[in-house]
């Protein structure tokens, strides 16, 4: 059992392993530095029946493809729900972590936290101040956001949606069984430029990128 230990699920797809290396090379070189991550690349493989963990690896019995998503990622809650994590953080293969900075990040008894978008006619929308207040159509970026297991547990059981976006999903699911986001706009960076990154000249948790970096 994994229950002190966070997993960090790094979603990726086979075209990409030049970020998969940019990962690899920069902000996991520090998780032999901090023994409570444990971190892997979520593959969707529709050709197995159960999940199989090679290495830093995550395959799953789904397909790949982007649209796909939500059935990763229940697929990925329930893996890690069952494998006793105490915390897990689902992100992408462009997002860039400081690790120190989380390790030492304490999100209270908040279950879901991440930087908010709003649900407007679909996804991708900033929210407004007045939303940000009420709370009541937030979801966290897909870039990066942190579940309890608890909250884990509700998306592998509740998200029946098999293809769409994500993050927009889960948002969904939680709100729906009274979790809602806590919002985190200064420690997460939406929108980088192509070499913002955390750093001594801020305090980010991660960045993730406004235009993904070309292959």
């Amino acid at each position: 059992m994994n229950e002190s230990r966070t997993l960090i699920g790094i979603f990726s797809g086979w075209q990409y392993p030049k970020r998969r290396e940019g990962c690899l090379k920069g902000w996991m070189t520090h998780l032999r530095k901090f023994p409570r991550f444990d971190a892997v690349f979520v593959f969707g493989v529709p050709r197995i029946s159960r999940p199989e963990r090679q290495g830093r690896c995550l395959f799953l019995p789904c397909p790949d493809a982007y649209q796909f998503l939500p059935w990763r990622t229940r697929l990925l809650c329930a893996w890690a729900v069952q494998q006793g994590y105490g915390q897990i953080v689902k992100c992408d293969d462009d997002t860039r972590w400081s690790l120190p900075r989380l390790a030492n990040y304490d999100t209270g008894r908040a279950e879901y936290v991440g930087h908010p978008m709003a649900e407007r006619e679909g996804t991708g929308y900033l929210p407004t101040p007045g939303e940000l207040e009420a709370k009541t159509n937030l979801y966290a970026s897909g870039g990066g956001y942190l579940l309890s297991p608890r909250a884990a547990k509700l998306i592998s059981e509740n998200l029946t949606v098999t293809e769409g976006f994500e993050d927009l999903e889960v948002g969904r699911v939680l709100r729906a069984a009274g979790i809602p986001l806590r919002p985190e706009t200064t420690r997460m960076k939406m929108f980088a430029k192509a070499d913002e990154r955390p750093g001594p000249r801020n305090n980010w948790l991660y960045a993730t990128p406004a235009v993904r970096e070309p292959e």
